[in-house]
């Protein structure tokens, strides 16, 4: 998952910690879902929700 635009580099990448712990199927959801979130806590969210769906 490359770095969303509009973001530093590093930010909410796969670098971000515990992000390679995700399934993988919830990291390829949030790299569709880039323009949904903007800071880490719009990003949480967002992961509590796919994983809820899940």
């Amino acid at each position: 998952m490359g770095n969303p635009a509009g973001y530093a580099p590093g930010i909410l990448g796969l670098d971000y910690p515990g992000m390679r712990d995700l399934p993988e199927e919830i990291r390829a959801a949030l790299d569709e879902r880039r323009g949904e979130y903007h800071n880490e806590e719009e990003m949480r969210r967002l992961v509590h929700e796919l994983m809820l769906r899940r």
